[in-house]
């Protein structure tokens, strides 16, 4: 269960709201805008009942090389954001657990000790190449070193102008922003596709640390969310 709360607070490093337009030109180069995900669940298994109340989507905005990204899950019952102020430098936790609000504040050691909790990943470039949302991405062999039979690919691009958009997850090695990749969650296999890409301007309060948050450590807020999802 802690593995899959890691899972989802990893969707909500990588991890995101509406938006108008799209972008000027597909593929075009982006230093603003967001970026929407659609969640997929294959093979549910006897899971199937679940996927009712997990997230289908995901949001990432970004500007000035900020980041920040947002999920619901539980019929609203509590979401999770990320926000990381400047690459390698500060990390945000959001959490709302319907009224109550918890923040966790990160330093680049505290993100550093975070990510020791996930599962370390070795990369390995691949020819392959795809589109996505109207931007043509480079892909990556993603292997589990811990578990050699636990591998699957990731499509990313370098157009979204981002300094190093996944220092704060295991996808660290890759230097370009994620369209599509998959992930285990609720003991279930997640898929992950970038469906929309706007250059929407972003409102510069998106990545200002709200007040009304508890100051609470990582441990506390996993705690939180694995009883939430224990009594769903």
């Amino acid at each position: 269960m802690k593995h899959n709360l890691r899972s989802i607070l990893l969707l909500a490093g990588l991890m995101l709201f509406m938006g108008g337009c799209g972008p000027k030109f597909l593929g075009e180069e982006l230093k603003e805008g967001y970026i929407k995900y659609n969640i997929t669940y294959p093979n549910p298994g006897d899971k199937e009942g679940l996927i009712g109340v997990l997230p289908d989507q995901m949001l990432l905005s970004f500007k000035e090389n900020k980041v920040r990204t947002d999920l619901k899950a539980g019929f609203g019952m509590f979401s999770l954001s990320t926000i990381s102020h400047e690459p390698n430098t500060k990390l945000t936790h959001l959490c709302r657990i319907i009224t109550s609000k918890y923040v966790v504040d990160l330093d680049q050691n505290g993100a550093q000790e975070m990510l020791k909790l996930f599962p370390k990943y070795s990369v390995e470039p691949l020819g392959e190449v795809k589109e996505i949302a109207g931007y043509t991405c480079k892909s990556a062999k993603i292997t589990d070193t811990d578990n050699p039979d636990l591998s699957f690919k990731v499509f990313y691009t370098d157009k979204i102008k981002v300094n190093a958009p996944n220092w704060f997850t295991p996808f660290h090695q890759i230097d370009g922003m994620l369209m599509e990749y998959e992930i285990d969650k609720f003991n279930m296999h997640m898929k992950l596709v970038a469906e929309e890409v706007s250059s929407d301007s972003i409102a510069v309060e998106t990545f200002k640390r709200p007040g009304g948050y508890k100051p609470i450590n990582y441990p506390s807020l996993e705690g939180k969310l694995e009883k939430i999802m224990d009594d769903q």
